[in-house]
């Protein structure tokens, strides 16, 4: 991997025109944009350059901050993982609490990420990428009940996803207390 140093010329095509991307103005002023970092996915650098540029008395700051995020009611024991299992591991990797209350039988519940703030994001990338990965198994596993159950899945899943944002609008509130 290539690390956090911004080398430019990596293996991805440049982000097109958009609020996360280095051509768009979101940069401090006298911030430069490091280009794709290689080793890393198109958007990577936006992110690493907003780590970056956070001050140490945002990053550092003594409240915690709270994430939430919609994710489908179905995925959610595979997100938690057997026992708990795969939250556990995030929660000890980054130092948070991640949570999704709620009841088996709802269609979309609420997960919440509470912690510092860098430590919130990192959780939430984690979480995404299991998302991803649990949504992918349930598709295939899914494949093979015939057309008409994945079809069905399908369907269900992409009304629960929202469209273009895939449903994963994240709210961020800060302050847990002090």
């Amino acid at each position: 991997g290539g690390g956090a140093s911004g080398a430019a010329g990596g293996s991805f095509p440049p982000l097109p025109p958009g609020p996360c991307n280095s051509r768009s103005g979101f940069r401090p002023s006298g911030w430069s944009p490091s280009g794709p970092v290689e080793g890393f996915p198109p958007g990577a650098e936006v992110v690493l350059d907003a780590i970056q540029a956070l001050p140490s008395y945002v990053a550092n700051d003594p409240r915690g901050f709270l994430l939430r995020c919609a994710v489908p009611g179905p995925l959610v024991p595979g997100l938690m993982g057997r026992g708990g299992q795969a939250v556990g591991e995030i929660q000890a990797m980054t130092g948070t609490r991640v949570t999704i209350p709620g009841g088996g039988d709802e269609a979309t519940r609420t997960m919440s990420i509470e912690g510092p703030l860098l430590c919130c994001c990192a959780a939430y990338l984690l979480m995404m990428r299991r998302y991803i990965e649990v949504e992918a198994e349930a598709a295939s596993s899914h494949e093979g009940m015939g057309a008409g159950a994945g079809a069905a899945m399908g369907g269900m899943m992409g009304g629960m996803m929202g469209g273009s944002r895939s449903g994963m609008g994240g709210g961020m509130g800060g302050g847990m207390g002090g």
